[in-house]
């Protein structure tokens, strides 16, 4: 996967996270003050950061179809991008528009301690999706460091292939001579090897 991509994707899952808190803690302070408007406004940020995760999983969508257009759909890269994209359809389209009901719920009503527990129902709600947004985030961020531990274990195997066949090339070109019968190219190959 493209290093540019991957980080863009990093950084937006990182962002989803970090927006994902701040309505916590705006609720836990709209819980105690019980107000209508603090309830608007955290039912908004909730709308926001629902949004942008559907905006993340959008361009999820994207890269996976450039994949396929390019013949690499079968790709562990794809799967992972598809995991993730599942995990935040899940998010945005199930939990997010939950607990906007529930905010909005709470806001509705003129109870309240009717309103405080349904407040309480959205912060555990965005807890959850908080919790769920770290882990995906963890578990991105352990891909990609298997996927470039990988690539460091390839490059290493490409230059251990280079050095074995300048080996060979040495012991063919030597062929049963003496140390100091060798020329100063084959010395020094010879003590790099």
């Amino acid at each position: 996967m493209n290093r540019t991509l991957q980080r863009k994707l990093q950084q937006r899952l990182q962002c989803a996270v970090l927006a994902a808190l701040v309505p916590c803690s705006i609720w836990t302070a709209s819980a105690r003050a019980d107000q209508a408007s603090d309830l608007r406004d955290s039912e908004s940020k909730q709308e926001q950061l629902r949004t942008q995760t559907q905006q993340v999983g959008a361009q999820i969508d994207a890269v996976i179809l450039d994949f396929q257009r390019n013949g690499l759909a079968q790709g562990q890269d794809v799967d992972t991008l598809k995991g993730i994209r599942s995990v935040l359809g899940q998010l945005s389209d199930k939990q997010m528009q939950q607990v906007i009901q529930l905010l909005q719920q709470a806001r509705s009503t003129n109870d309240p301690n009717e309103s405080l527990k349904t407040v309480a129902q959205a912060v555990k709600g965005q807890q959850d999706v908080v919790a769920n947004l770290r882990t995906l985030l963890a578990t991105y961020k352990r891909e990609q460091a298997a996927y470039e531990l990988a690539a460091r274990f390839g490059q290493i195997a490409d230059r251990q292939e280079t050095n074995l066949g300048a080996t060979i090339d040495l012991v063919q070109s030597s062929s049963g001579k003496k140390i100091d019968q060798l020329d100063a190219g084959q010395r020094d190959s010879l003590s790099v090897q």
